[in-house]
């Protein structure tokens, strides 16, 4: 779950800065990183287009699994973003 909501923040975080302008990739790592995870993936190309685009954004996070110690769990997430809905459009 831990992973989950990382890569869901990471994405959510990214997804309007490739309309915006800024770094989306740097705004996922960030993201990732305040909920204890790594950004290993991100697709968030730029596009100023006011058209929708979904990024896709995957983390890894570590965990302590009982009886076996620690473990990498990777999750991917997907945000959309319609650049026209920022405007009531």
């Amino acid at each position: 779950a831990q992973a989950t909501i990382a890569a869901d923040a990471a994405a959510l975080a990214a997804a309007p800065l490739t309309f915006l302008g800024g770094d989306a990739a740097a705004e996922a790592a960030a993201f990732a990183s305040l909920n204890d995870a790594r950004m290993v993936f991100c697709r968030c190309p730029p596009d100023p287009r006011p058209l929708a685009r979904t990024v896709t954004v995957e983390v890894v996070s570590s965990v302590d699994v009982p009886f076996f110690g620690a473990r990498q769990v990777r999750a991917r997430a997907a945000a959309e973003f319609d650049p026209l809905g920022m405007f009531g459009g």
